[in-house]
């Protein structure tokens, strides 16, 4: 089946006014504070503010090892990162999606989103690289709202490095923003746009990538979370990556934009500094349990400053750096030796469907979410059709069920676990810090009650001189006579 084209304007001139304006929040600009770590530095000079006109390129051989004097401020950083595990970035795999008969809707979804290049542009990971822009990261963010002035820079082959959220734009290839707040998105229209696409309430403590029922779509989730906002372990949904599918998907849902929305005051949602600010937290981190898997973000960035680096074989393969089967396999959204997809029915069961092996067709409001779940096990002619639905069993369902929960728990626990250790290991380090000043201020403390009795005893024995006379031969040490003093004190 060929991918179909969808009518760019049809939807949007069945939409009735009142219905959509249900869909928007208030006519509020966005209120989201600064990062705490973001305040604005003195431009170092020397530092590197131009990007080159492209990326540099990759030759073959082995990169050299880091070294750092002993001297260098970032020099604790740079050992904590060096200790932490790097996982690869995952870039769309042009085999995998065309395998699954899902490219022609991928591709819609990054198109609408302007993330095609940066999505297929497979950007292993360095970690020496990462290690050095973690390790010295800084970014600054106007409080209000304001783009032109906010920046990230960082330290590379010691060389600084400063760039304005327009230039980590042009270095990622994605469009640029007019403000880095996050506009005021409406509950409502994401549980509504939800509904379209999964399974359940949206909760974003709740949510998962499983609920999402079209593979197409599920697909670019994985991506968004993994790639563009860097995180692990991309089972959640987060309310953020909702958004970024609402507005990739507008035309066939019927909501309002959440750019450039005039009636609200919403601008352009700035892509670029939702990265900088992630990478911010990123280096902020104390936690030796994360896993940090923005290096093919961090490396393509660098490839646009010239730091005199050579760029040579990366750490992690380009093989390692795509979204594959095996890799949707390991994430349980691919069953393991049958090739089918895994899908929870809305009373979190788990099933799996073979798909078509032909070319999904391109979204249409039928097809936002492909129901596949309701459809009796069939075979098309000349392919495989839609086959593997489970025999219902009420006992393995309620396990599943179980076990489902379970899973949900240990995230839940997982997540307030990981805020616990940031936390002691923050209270940790103040601890350390004020042990080390109070050991400090005794050590002054004794040395100048030792130095005053000193002096003391020694102006007490000069009084004494003129009656008492020291042995024949015997050369006066005012400390010896302090410590003879201390000595007959204590037998005393």
């Amino acid at each position: 089946m060929a991918a179909r084209v969808p009518n760019k304007g049809s939807l949007n001139q069945k939409r009735s006014r009142s219905a959509a304006t249900q869909d928007v929040s208030a006519s509020k600009p966005p209120k989201e504070a600064p990062p705490t770590f973001s305040t604005k530095k003195e431009l170092r000079s020397g530092t590197i503010t131009e990007l080159t006109e492209s990326s540099a390129e990759i030759t073959k051989g082995q990169s050299p090892e880091l070294k750092f004097s002993k001297k260098d401020e970032a020099r604790d950083a740079i050992e904590r990162f060096k200790n932490i595990p790097f996982k690869p970035s995952k870039f769309i795999s042009k085999d995998t999606v065309k395998e699954l008969g899902i490219e022609g809707c991928v591709d819609y979804i990054f198109d609408k989103l302007g993330w095609t290049k940066l999505c297929k542009d497979i950007n292993p990971t360095f970690k020496s690289v990462a290690v050095e822009i973690l390790a010295t990261y800084h970014c600054y963010f106007p409080e209000d709202g304001t783009i032109e002035e906010a920046y990230m820079e960082f330290r590379l082959n010691r060389k600084w490095v400063r760039l304005t959220m327009g230039q980590v734009a042009e270095a990622l290839e994605i469009p640029k923003g007019s403000t880095w707040k996050i506009p005021t998105i409406s509950s409502r229209a994401l549980q509504k746009f939800w509904k379209q696409i999964a399974i359940r309430e949206f909760s974003s403590s709740t949510a998962r990538a499983s609920h999402i029922q079209h593979p197409a779509i599920r697909y670019a989730h994985q991506i968004i979370a993994s790639t563009i906002l860097a995180r692990h372990e991309p089972g959640k949904v987060h309310k953020l990556d909702l958004a970024y599918l609402y507005e990739a998907l507008l035309e066939f849902h019927g909501g309002w934009s959440l750019n450039s929305f005039s009636r609200s005051g919403w601008t352009t949602l700035d892509t670029a500094s939702r990265i900088t600010i992630y990478i911010g937290i990123l280096s902020q981190t104390t936690a030796k349990n994360v896993n940090i898997c923005i290096g093919g973000i961090l490396k393509k960035i660098a490839r646009r400053v010239n730091t005199g680096i050579t760029f040579r074989i990366p750490d992690s393969s380009i093989e390692d750096s795509q979204l594959d089967v095996e890799t949707l396999k390991l994430r349980s959204h691919i069953e393991k030796g049958t090739g089918s997809w895994i899908f929870a029915d809305s009373s979190e069961v788990k099933r799996s469907v073979k798909l078509s092996t032909e070319e999904i067709a391109t979204f249409s409001v039928e097809t936002l979410r492909l129901d596949f779940l309701n459809a009796r096990p069939i075979r098309a002619e000349g392919g495989i059709g839609i086959q593997g639905a489970h025999t219902h069993n009420a006992k393995l369902d309620l396990l599943n069920q179980n076990v489902e929960a379970m899973r949900t728990q240990i995230d839940v626990n997982t997540a307030t676990l990981e805020t616990l250790t940031e936390k002691l290991s923050s209270l940790e380090n103040l601890l350390q810090e004020k042990i080390m000043s109070i050991e400090t201020n005794l050590t002054d403390a004794v040395e100048r009650s030792q130095r005053h009795i000193v002096r003391e005893v020694q102006k007490l024995l000069n009084d004494q001189a003129g009656h008492t006379s020291e042995p024949e031969g015997t050369e006066y040490d005012p400390m010896n006579a302090f410590d003879t003093e201390m000595a007959d004190h204590s037998e005393e």
